[in-house]
């Protein structure tokens, strides 16, 4: 029992350290760089936003202008 509650353990500190806490100011500028996208017309057929376009357009402007970049996954959560 002691070493499966050791392998629960490690699992839930290795998730504690890849978690980034979103500031007010990443937010906004994730939500200002969405309406640009949108309103530039980068949305798909069915009205979302493409992994791609996210990817390559929304994340790397909003990396070059934050402290601690955000990856697909962050802006998923």
């Amino acid at each position: 029992m002691g070493d499966s509650q050791q392998g629960n353990n490690k699992g839930k500190g290795k998730e504690k350290e890849n978690y980034e806490s979103w500031t007010m100011d990443d937010t906004n500028e994730l939500l200002h760089l969405l309406v640009d996208a949108i309103n530039s017309g980068l949305r798909d057929v069915n009205g979302s936003l493409s992994k791609k376009n996210v990817k390559r357009v929304i994340l790397s402007r909003l990396n070059a202008k934050i402290t601690f970049p955000k990856t697909y996954n962050h802006y998923l959560s």
